[in-house]
């Protein structure tokens, strides 16, 4: 954290995740700000203050439009454009740390900028990484239509979480495709598998213990797929041609044959960004719903997808 912003109080304490998560408060608000990530500009968008994004990393995958009109790229990593974003003369930069500090922090020390850490990311439950709207709400004087935001978020996923407690039948689910040449199952305690069990969901493989995402071969991603009723979440397989192309193997399985298969790019743009990642952080509630209308249709027979649709 930069030392310079004395006007910032830091807390120290262990969530659910078992990790040091920064909780700040403050008496000053903060009117421009450059994000590093699209959750950032998800939170600020929620709390109606888009409009204070004025540099952000990897704008050509934003799926907010007001934010993509007035905002200005800065670059990622270790290519950040520090001469643009001295130029956007920035009263604070959100950053992440994946595994440890962001390559940035350094930098912005050195020319004085106020800079502050946001680990929504880390966290295990999508409640978890829904909270984080009360952090970011506190750095533009909007604390308690944060709370507001994030109780009724709260609440909503609780409700929809209680339509499947008590479903006889829970359908068996596949996940994923490879990724250059490698299929990614989510652990135990990864906050997507939570949103599959809170949607009635039972998982045809047993996830091993840990946060992140298990690998398996193609072999053994068949014979699960071979089990599965539904298949969600295929990357950029967005129609059964595609499937058929991509995986021929699979293009026989009851899956496929019963085209049960969903992807979560209803709201995906051209230039590779996805809202699932942005605003679909902030609200779990809607990728409940939408798992559920996939999973037990008839717990929810009203309404449309948000962020799935089912594969063309």
């Amino acid at each position: 954290m930069n030392l310079k912003l004395t006007l910032i109080c830091v807390l120290l304490l262990v969530t659910g995740c078992g990790k040091p998560c920064v909780r700040i408060q403050q008496p000053r608000e903060f009117h421009r700000i450059v994000c590093m990530s699209s959750t950032q500009a998800a939170m600020l968008d929620a709390l109606g203050e888009a409009q204070r994004i004025v540099g952000i990393s990897g704008l050509r995958y934003l799926t907010n439009r007001e934010v993509v009109e007035h905002a200005a790229e800065i670059g990622y990593d270790q290519h950040v454009d520090y001469e643009r974003l001295i130029t956007l003369r920035p009263d604070i930069v959100l950053l992440y740390g994946i595994e440890g500090s962001h390559p940035a922090e350094s930098k912005l020390r050195e020319l004085g900028i106020h800079y502050m850490y946001t680990d929504e990311h880390k966290e295990h439950s999508p409640l978890g990484k829904a909270r984080w709207i009360v952090e970011i709400g506190k750095l533009v004087g909007k604390q308690t239509k944060a709370e507001e935001i994030y109780a009724g978020i709260e609440m909503r996923y609780n409700a929809l979480k209680s339509l499947t407690a008590d479903v006889a039948m829970r359908p068996k689910v596949m996940v994923n495709v490879p990724y250059s040449g490698t299929w990614f199952l989510p652990e135990a305690d990864n906050y997507f598998l939570q949103l599959l069990r809170d949607a009635g969901a039972d998982l045809i493989w047993t996830p091993r213990p840990g946060t992140n995402v298990s690998t398996i071969d193609q072999e053994e991603a068949y014979r699960l797929a071979a089990a599965a009723d539904m298949w969600v979440n295929t990357d950029n397989i967005d129609s059964f041609e595609e499937l058929h192309r991509t995986l021929p193997k699979f293009a026989g399985l009851p899956v496929v044959q019963n085209r049960r298969v969903f992807n979560n790019t209803r709201r995906a743009n051209a230039g590779g960004g996805n809202d699932f990642w942005e605003s679909g952080t902030v609200q779990p509630d809607l990728i409940l719903a939408d798992l559920i209308r996939i999973l037990h249709p008839e717990l929810l027979p009203e309404g449309e997808f948000v962020y799935y649709r089912q594969l063309r």
